[in-house]
């Protein structure tokens, strides 16, 4: 791309998120080469804070994503005011893309599907950024099947992924000559590092992400009640929100269970995350399909010691035994022996902080992004 260009960002909510995170990111790596940014919110949120401090200018737009439940029907009274809002949403946006000289549009997540009526209606050159699973992650498909694919592939000039193993999903689907993978830059928010020589008795562990059965903070939970069993000093640290009340609820009981009360605590989701890190002794990430692991990254990029499941974007970060420690995914004791492993090896910890660092810092670079993000191939 030989001249400044002005993009338009479309947000699939409006607060800050993984997925809002990376946006941020890309915001950021785009801005020196790039007339205007503007981005776009479904309502106004603490988003519009952090976007406007990058210089970008904010809009809110009122649109819905066009996400139904796995076993809800096509045709509902909620589709038909979603379609009826959306279009008078995309109107709403024909006029910013006039009047800022629009010339590129990304769509941040597979949710968001404004971006491609835009994209057809005015013949912009439109990136689709696809950072979820979907069903297997949030429990969500597409309001309309198979068909919102060949959308997705009739209305994207690009289609990133977060993971080759998220793009494998998709590809079946999307041509993959429109397809890339692309890994999050990931800008750590401190220049400080962890020091794992010495650690937090009791171990402190932290698991972060939102409360969901799909992130398997219960599976935490059951590893924890098993390591004190067999004697080991232990916390937990549940980071993230929790809207799901009904499994919060069974996380609680299953603490009240194990008479864990002094050992597991919740917390909001944290607007730092990385200073959350530096007060941990080892991430885990248990989740049953994470499509990428931006906390996976963030913890090697720290030099905090990572247990992860052995499923999804989990494999292509986690290497057993080199960038961290691999647990068999539904398996309590395979948890329980990994954060041994951890705990008991300081000499371990050292090599796969050092291993894990050097991988994150190659392959989640700012630069590499940016040059991604506007070629024009």
């Amino acid at each position: 791309m030989s001249q400044k260009t002005s993009i338009l960002w479309i947000a699939h909510e409006a607060n800050l998120s993984g997925a809002n995170l990376a946006l941020l990111e890309y915001i950021n790596a785009c801005s020196s080469a790039t007339e205007r940014q503007v981005l776009v919110l479904p309502h106004e949120g603490n988003m519009r804070q952090h976007a406007e401090r990058l210089g970008a200018l904010v809009q809110v737009v009122h649109f819905y994503p066009w996400v139904r439940q796995p076993k809800e029907p096509f045709l509902t009274r909620k589709l038909l005011k979603m379609q009826l809002r959306n279009t008078l949403a995309i109107k709403q946006m024909s006029t910013l893309l006039r009047r800022h000289n629009i010339s590129r549009i990304y769509s941040n997540t597979v949710s968001v599907a404004i971006g491609g009526w835009l994209a057809i209606l005015h013949k912009v050159h439109h990136t689709w950024m696809i950072h979820e699973m979907g069903e297997e992650d949030f429990g969500f498909r597409l309001a309309l099947g198979k068909a919102a694919y060949r959308f997705i592939a009739k209305s994207s000039d690009k289609v990133f992924y977060n993971s080759h193993y998220l793009a494998g999903k998709y590809t079946r689907l999307i041509p993959a000559r429109k397809s890339e993978v692309m890994y999050y830059p990931i800008i750590l928010q401190t220049e400080k590092r962890k020091t794992i020589e010495k650690v937090s008795t009791p171990f402190s562990l932290l698991l972060m992400g939102q409360v969901l059965p799909s992130k398997g903070q219960h599976e935490a939970i059951e590893a924890l009640h098993r390591l004190k069993l067999k004697g080991y000093s232990v916390r937990l640290s549940i980071v993230g929100n929790a809207e799901n009340t009904a499994y919060k609820k069974q996380l609680e009981d299953l603490i009240v269970k194990y008479a864990l009360e002094g050992e597991v605590d919740f917390e909001s989701f944290v607007l730092k995350p990385n200073e959350r890190m530096l007060q941990a002794d080892a991430l885990l990430v248990c989740s049953r399909c994470e499509a990428f692991g931006r906390v996976t990254v963030e913890a090697m990029k720290l030099g905090l010691p990572v247990v992860a499941a052995d499923t999804c974007g989990c494999k292509e970060l986690v290497t057993d035994m080199q960038t961290g420690v691999s647990y068999r995914y539904g398996h309590a004791e395979s948890l329980v022996r990994a954060i041994e492993t951890i705990m008991a090896n300081a000499p371990l910890r050292s090599t796969l902080a050092a291993n894990a660092m050097g991988y994150a810092e190659k392959v989640c670079s700012i630069e590499h992004v940016k040059q991604r993000l506007l070629s024009d191939d």
